[in-house]
């Protein structure tokens, strides 16, 4: 079975290549965020045509959240409960005997934003809706997301001002490959307690790297596209992770289901790449936007 997600972004704006994509990758379950849409402008027709039956959970021009799969899902919720404020985010449905949940998370801005404290509440209120709908437990989920998040903080703060100092380049590909060590107690951790030291450690690096990519893009590129090239290669970025779901699958497939092995050779795969093309191309730290920036 080959399950993916799509942040689409705008879904009739990139509903033609939504098709392309389903026709030439062929996924059997898929969970699209930020729909964009109301529910009579959804394609369930076109996507019927195509051999898609599809829920949704919409909202006009903002948020949304559907699942597409190839036998008919059931839904089983709408919306988390008491978080209707932030929109359409979440939606679950019985497909093929699995359940299957796609959340759209709330961005929080940064620390001092006030949206910042009511994404909190909202994770706070995902946890409880997955452990008593779910049978999850809380408190570890909790705790979970709190460390990946921290890290993540840590990782963009720390690796971000490092690299006034020392360089983009060095910056990232000192990150990225800092990911390589972290990666066996993330994917591989015997405990929660090692689990969540690899979930901290890896975003710390995986954040503190790509972290840096946006504004390292931004110097690099000419005036002439530095207000586009930056946002294409994010969303080039997406396009391609679209593929990661059905491969991961693959390759977990062709060593007996074990999804560990084949995403933490993935992640390890990418961090070994990321480093390899940052260090090999061009520094444009300091650079003067309007004027010619001077190569390291």
């Amino acid at each position: 079975m080959r399950i993916a997600t799509w942040n689409i972004n705008g879904l009739r704006a990139r509903f033609d290549f939504l098709l392309h994509w389903l026709r030439a990758r062929q996924p059997d379950i898929v969970g699209l965020q930020e729909l964009k849409l109301t529910d009579a402008s959804f394609p369930y027709a076109e996507l019927e045509a195509a051999g898609y039956h599809a829920v949704a959970h919409t909202q006009k021009a903002w948020n949304g959240v559907a699942i597409l799969s190839r036998e008919q899902p059931v839904m089983r919720q709408q919306g988390l409960p008491g978080e209707e404020e932030l929109g359409a985010r979440l939606i679950s449905a019985s497909v093929s005997g699995l359940l299957f949940i796609t959340v759209y998370c709330p961005n929080g801005k940064d620390l001092g934003h006030p949206d910042f404290p009511k994404k909190l509440h909202w994770l706070d209120a995902l946890a409880r809706f997955l452990k008593e709908q779910h049978h999850f437990d809380t408190s570890t989920v909790a705790w979970l997301t709190i460390t990946l998040n921290l890290g993540a903080i840590v990782g963009g703060l720390f690796f971000g001002s490092w690299s006034e100092q020392v360089g983009r380049r060095r910056a990232i590909v000192t990150a990225a490959l800092l990911a390589l060590p972290a990666i066996p107690l993330w994917a591989f951790g015997g405990s929660v307690i090692l689990l969540g030291v690899g979930v901290f450690l890896l975003q710390v690096m995986v954040q503190g790297a790509w972290g840096v990519v946006p504004v390292h893009l931004n110097e690099l590129s000419p005036d002439a596209v530095r207000a586009t090239l930056p946002g294409f290669a994010y969303q080039g970025g997406n396009l391609l992770a679209s593929a990661t779901a059905p491969f991961l699958n693959w390759f977990a497939e062709q060593r007996g289901g074990d999804y560990a092995f084949a995403m933490a050779n993935f992640i390890a795969v990418v961090a070994i790449v990321l480093a390899l093309v940052t260090w090999l191309g061009p520094e444009a730290h300091g650079a003067r936007f309007g004027a010619a920036a001077g190569a390291e």
